[in-house]
């Protein structure tokens, strides 16, 4: 067969021989007889040939090629060799694109056989789809590129890498308020820290100041009743009234009282102003802190996968703790519906936000590319979900005399950049962020939560205090009714 190494001599003379190769192209066709070199016993021997088989035998003469493709839709057939709706089997339509290149280098004729799988064992270790075929050795190569895993290996032997594609989860970056207290975010602590010393200060000279007013009052025969006092609580109110904009209801009277007043709103005032200022902008920042499949498992964004067979086959079968706590939990979770959905939806849900999307790379930009806004192609992140290698690679059965030749062709065609050329016509590259223009930002119940926590908590403290009193105080009556 042509991958075989067969060399017989014929005699020329006494001191020569002529090398003949002979092959079959088929098991069905005639010897091919081929003069590779002349050796005699004064030069030895001398090409006639190139040395390289593959390069001998790369003209088959329109020898049978079996070949065997994987279409998930129907329209497939309707759009394989132009670019209208792309974004269906692109890696099939890549693949074929490049097939065609192929068996015009080896001037082969192809009978080809079409799958709707890429093939998988079932329960008696028989496979389906594209795997099967070159298990049974029915087909020579499977034109589709397909993922490389161990149980395949036996049995494929994988030629060339044709799709510079990936499969993961897409997502928009989610507000900051999503993962973070951003009330806590404006200032460091060293900044905290010393604003809290400030106010703390300033209302214990203010405390002293009061005190002082009051003893100067009374010492210099003014009126000063002792509601007139202020005590430690007033000072701390005004302090909070101070620091939340809000005034106060105790006064001083003398220059050094009023003066520290003053100081106290002035300071107060420029670190309010920094401090919402900050809280405006962090209201429309984004987080950037899910970057691994743990934190896309720890956090809130509820997760979708792209209905396709291999989605299908690869995510009940993960058996990493955090890949199967992401698809038991996240993707088909006990008593719920599975969150399998079209390429569309899933996509349309990410524009939305708060929502990851597990998609071949390549269609899904093309879809956000046709959909969102300039804006929204900003902050789009991935994360691999696949253990398997990421990017596809064509697969030939190990059986297949054809191994050789077809592998130096892709790599041919590679070379030439015909690869790169129909990698390019389509799939599409992940957009551009050119602009992130003035998408308006609305505020919602997650980003004011820790403000109506302290609400809720103020709320409780306040009426636990009011029952406390009121306890205490029909403590007392009771107490004096006795």
């Amino acid at each position: 067969m042509l991958d075989s190494e067969v060399t017989i001599g014929r005699r020329i003379g006494d001191t020569g021989f002529e090398c003949w190769e002979v092959y079959r192209r088929g098991a069905a066709e005639p010897l091919v007889l081929n003069m590779t070199c002349v050796w005699s016993l004064e030069t030895g021997a001398s090409p006639t040939a190139d040395l390289l088989t593959s390069r001998r035998r790369t003209n088959v003469h329109k020898s049978l090629l079996k070949a065997v493709m994987v279409v998930t839709d129907n329209d497939t057939f309707n759009h394989l060799d132009n670019t209208i709706n792309k974004h269906i089997d692109t890696i099939t339509k890549v693949n074929d694109a490049l097939f065609h290149h192929i068996v015009d280098l080896l001037n082969a004729s192809v009978e080809m056989a079409v799958v709707d799988t890429w093939g998988y064992p079932d329960d008696t270790g028989n496979w389906s789809g594209l795997a099967g075929y070159l298990l049974r050795d029915q087909a020579d190569i499977g034109t589709t590129g397909m993922f490389v895993t161990k149980q395949r290996l036996p049995f494929v032997r994988y030629i060339a890498s044709t799709s510079e594609t990936k499969n993961s989860f897409i997502f928009r970056q989610p507000p900051l308020s999503f993962v973070e207290n951003i009330f806590t975010l404006p200032f460091n602590t060293s900044t905290w820290l010393a604003s809290a010393a400030l106010v703390t200060l300033t209302g214990c000279i203010l405390y002293i100041a009061f005190k002082w007013e009051f003893s100067k009052r009374r010492l210099t025969g003014h009126s000063a009743h002792q509601s007139d006092r202020v005590t430690g609580s007033d000072v701390v109110l005004m302090s909070l009234g101070a620091v939340c904009q809000q005034g106060t209801s105790v006064e001083a009277y003398s220059i050094p009282g009023r003066i520290l007043t003053f100081m106290l709103f002035t300071c107060v005032i420029f670190l309010y102003t920094a401090y919402s200022a900050c809280i405006v902008a962090l209201l429309q920042s984004s987080t950037d802190r899910i970057r691994t499949l743990q934190d896309l498992l720890d956090s809130g964004l509820p997760l979708g996968v792209e209905d396709v067979v291999y989605n299908r086959h690869y995510f009940p079968a993960a058996t990493d703790p955090v890949r199967h706590a992401i698809y038991t939990k996240k993707v088909s979770p006990p008593g719920g519906a599975e969150r399998f959905m079209s390429l569309e939806e899933g996509l349309k849900r990410v524009r939305k936000g708060l929502f990851a999307f597990h998609v071949e790379l390549g269609p899904g930009y093309e879809v956000i590319s046709d959909t969102f806004l300039e804006e929204e192609k900003c902050g789009l992140e991935t994360i691999n979900f696949l253990i398997e290698i990421v990017e596809p690679w064509v697969g030939a059965s190990s059986n297949s005399p054809f191994i050789e030749i077809l592998s130096v062709a892709y790599r041919k065609v590679k070379e030439r950049g015909l690869q790169h050329r129909e990698n390019n016509r389509f799939y599409q590259k992940k957009p551009e962020c050119v602009s992130r223009g003035s998408l308006f930002v609305s505020v919602g119940l997650k980003d004011c939560y820790p403000a109506m926590l302290v609400l809720l908590y103020g709320i409780l403290f306040s009426g636990s205090c009011l029952l406390l009193e009121i306890l205490l105080f029909k403590w007392h009556s009771r107490r004096q009714a006795t």
